[in-house]
């Protein structure tokens, strides 16, 4: 809530500042972003809560009670707003330094990328190291949980740093796109889209 009064008084001191249009459309890109990152993170945590209650309820504080689902999705929703935010600010900034001659459109066309490798990645990792508990949360885990439910926490955890890891790989492989696309010459006055 703070956060998106914070962007509307942004976008009218710009917009009082009458400052170029092209800042309006770079706040529909972060809105935008924010919004694939929350529904992309209210499926995920549609799916993870179901896997493993206990990941969000010792993980994340959540109450076991008939709401849990809901209350997942909410964290999610939340926690993918912010990210996509986040990695639409990155994607800015680094258009500014880098690839300022790259439109803003074909950016937007791109953004599948962080959210598929994000899949990919999320997919990969717990499958490979599901069983790996390098930060030892097993042992700070409550005996009241099964090994079984102690094992699903686990693969949610390696589930969510999947997404994060792939999140930002696709990050990383978008922005190194448009290095490339914006050092390209432009032929035949075209202009680069």
């Amino acid at each position: 809530m703070a956060f998106g009064l914070f962007i509307i008084i942004v976008i009218w001191y710009d917009i009082g500042k009458k400052r170029k249009s092209e800042r309006l459309y770079e706040y529909a890109f972060l809105i935008f972003a924010g919004i694939l990152g929350g529904l992309y993170g209210m499926l995920n945590d549609a799916f993870t809560v179901t896997l493993s209650p206990e990941y969000f309820v010792f993980g994340k504080g959540v109450a076991k009670d008939k709401w849990i689902f809901v209350q997942g999705i909410g964290i999610g929703g939340q926690a993918g707003f912010s990210g996509g935010v986040i990695f639409g600010a990155i994607l800015l900034f680094a258009r500014t330094h880098w690839f300022a001659s790259v439109k803003l459109q074909r950016i937007a066309s791109q953004i599948w990328i962080p959210f598929a490798c994000g899949v990919f990645m999320s997919i990969l990792l717990p499958f490979f190291f599901g069983n790996i508990d390098i930060l030892k949360i097993r042992d700070r885990l409550p005996q009241v949980i099964t090994q079984e439910q102690a094992d699903r926490f686990l693969f949610v955890w390696w589930e969510h740093a999947g997404v994060y890891t792939g999140i930002f790989m696709g990050t990383i492989v978008l922005i190194a796109k448009n290095i490339k696309h914006a050092a390209l010459p432009v032929s035949c006055g075209k202009t680069k889209h």
